[in-house]
């Protein structure tokens, strides 16, 4: 690994590359310069920084159903 880890883990843990344990995937962000994908949007639109704790309560930004035809979903 490039990075050591600042934070001591819990004992018995060990850190691992994410690609070493799992599958990783991502979506992708509409384009911002088009509003129509925003506004009045009803769609959860969840960024990292919307993730506390490892959980999902909310999401700082939604989407209108347009810009999710053409977002790439992770589910």
């Amino acid at each position: 690994m490039t990075q050591q880890t600042t934070k001591q883990l819990p004992k018995g843990w060990k850190e691992k590359q994410l690609i070493s344990i799992g599958i990783l995937n991502t979506g992708n962000t509409p384009p911002k310069k088009n509003r129509e994908y925003y506004k009045s949007g009803t769609i959860d639109f969840v960024k990292p920084s919307d993730i506390k704790n490892k959980t999902i309560t909310t999401s700082s930004e939604k989407i209108s159903e347009s810009a999710r035809k053409i977002a790439r979903i992770v589910k």
